[in-house]
């Protein structure tokens, strides 16, 4: 049987009102996770890494040494 957290998200003036949302535990803590980052002042830095790493994960990591195999 999974977990869930049921509970009204609804920072002040971030119009993320979202009435009898259910979370998974991984899910919340995420929220919780970004919430306390932009609370902090740090999304701006925070997004920025968050952008290059997918960006390494989804391009870069499927090439050995960043090399692009040639066509056939």
């Amino acid at each position: 049987m999974s977990s869930f957290i049921s509970f009204r998200m609804a920072p002040r003036g971030a119009g993320m009102d979202i009435t009898g949302a259910r979370w998974g535990l991984d899910g919340a803590e995420a929220i919780l996770k970004l919430r306390a980052i932009r609370a902090n002042g740090d999304f701006d830095e925070y997004w920025a890494f968050h952008l290059a790493r997918e960006h390494e994960r989804v391009h870069k990591s499927r090439y050995a040494n960043n090399h692009l195999p040639q066509p056939v």
